[in-house]
């Protein structure tokens, strides 16, 4: 089981080729949730870049946040 890190989020938008990166939250503005991709990525940094060639990253946010592993 997985579980999201608080306050690690990175908003990822591209625009006409331009990729812009914010650290906020999709959560405090009006988007809504169209699907969740989980991938692995070495990093954050890896992560950011996976998620700029994503279709969906073309036609509005892409939130990119880390998973940490839950013990049982």
């Amino acid at each position: 089981m997985q579980r999201l890190e608080r306050g690690c989020a990175i908003t990822v938008r591209v625009h006409h080729g331009k990729v812009s990166l914010a650290e906020s939250s999709l959560a405090q503005g009006q988007e809504q949730l169209r699907g969740v991709f989980t991938i692995s990525a070495r990093d954050l940094n890896e992560a950011i870049q996976l998620a700029t060639t994503m279709p969906p990253a073309r036609g509005g946010p892409i939130e990119v946040r880390p998973l940490s592993e839950i013990e049982r």
